[in-house]
């Protein structure tokens, strides 16, 4: 991105929030456009329509994303609580197993569960997918047994119903995690796009209203403007409001290691970024 300039032999700086901060950058391009909305429209800058856009968006994206990480959470400790049953009904279902299958548990491995080799126990599944792959195993066995034959303890119905809640509840937070991930890049990109476009106002703002000098009555567009140091000669320094100083004798714009977006050159010259680039 090319960078922008203007003369400047104001005193002050602005800090623009970063692209990672986009409830910053949000409210900022929601100040910008209130503001440019409180003028005539002759008056606006060529792009407070666009940050408008960009900032309803990114409002947009911000709630899609809050929404796909409610659902997650919520499936998330919806699981929780089914992995309690769950492990509790894969006990159940083991005893029900060792019971009919005393001499031959071998047979076991019908309904989906390994027997051990070094004990000859039936061998507990570990994690919920090997639970699952077990259950559903079992759930197919059962099901293709005459109704008089199959085990009453737990009863089929309540293992297909088991099965089913928690089959939904992890597709539910799959796709809640996805759909977090998902609005999260496209928030960014989004913000990313605004911040651009703000700082593009800005040099329009500052060329219009204060003849390309940074001033305080900037802070009406919700800029966050502060007093900066200046320098005279090599070697000088000048407190600033909060105390800091920053050398200038070299030949290229000198920029507060606080600020952002704004930096400004031993002659004068104020420079906008645009993109982190400046030239």
């Amino acid at each position: 991105m090319p960078s922008l300039r203007f003369e400047s032999n104001s005193p002050y700086d602005i800090r623009l929030p970063q692209p990672d901060q986009p409830v910053e950058v949000i409210t900022l391009g929601r100040d910008v456009v209130a503001r440019e909305e409180s003028l005539p429209v002759e008056d606006r800058t060529p792009y407070t329509a666009i940050i408008g856009r960009l900032v309803a968006e990114a409002e947009a994206l911000r709630v899609t994303r809050t929404r796909s990480e409610n659902r997650r959470t919520t499936a998330s400790e919806t699981l929780k609580r089914l992995d309690k049953r769950l492990n509790a009904m894969i006990d159940q279902i083991m005893a029900t197993l060792k019971a009919n299958f005393l001499t031959n548990l071998e047979v076991a491995q019908e309904w989906g569960f390994k027997v051990r080799q070094t004990t000859g126990n039936l061998q507990k599944p570990f994690p919920r997918t090997k639970q699952m792959a077990a259950l559903r195993v079992y759930i197919d066995m059962e099901q293709s047994r005459p109704p008089e034959e199959q085990f009453t303890l737990p009863p089929l119905a309540e293992v297909i119903a088991l099965y089913e809640e928690i089959e939904t509840s992890a597709s539910a937070k799959a796709t809640g995690r996805a759909g977090r991930m998902q609005s999260r890049v496209e928030l960014l990109a989004t913000v990313e796009e605004l911040r651009n476009y703000i700082q593009l106002a800005l040099h329009d703002i500052v060329g219009k209203y204060y003849k390309f000098g940074l001033a305080p009555g900037l802070q009406e567009w919700g800029f966050e403007v502060f007093h900066r140091q200046r320098s005279d000669s090599a070697g000088d320094t000048a407190s600033t409001d909060s105390g800091s100083a920053t050398p200038t004798d070299s030949g290229v714009p000198v920029s507060d290691p606080t600020s952002d977006g704004v930096t400004v050159a031993p002659n004068g010259t104020a420079v906008v970024e645009v993109n982190g680039s400046v030239k």
